[in-house]
């Protein structure tokens, strides 16, 4: 691997950060924050698994 390779060499690890999201995605994505903030679309929480089994065959 030549990351390894250079990484023996000169005892230094660079990180990069990726790029940018899309705009629609960084859309869609500020969207759901909001919904989510404000409480809607959210499903409730449940105690034990059987309920959440329930939950989902209901929708």
């Amino acid at each position: 691997n030549a990351y390894l390779n250079q990484f023996i060499r000169t005892k230094e690890v660079h990180f990069y950060l990726e790029g940018e999201l899309k705009p629609s995605a960084k859309r869609r994505l500020d969207r759901l924050q909001k919904e989510v903030m404000a409480g809607k679309n959210l499903s409730p929480t449940f105690s034990d698994a059987r309920k959440a089994t329930r939950y989902l065959k209901s929708l």
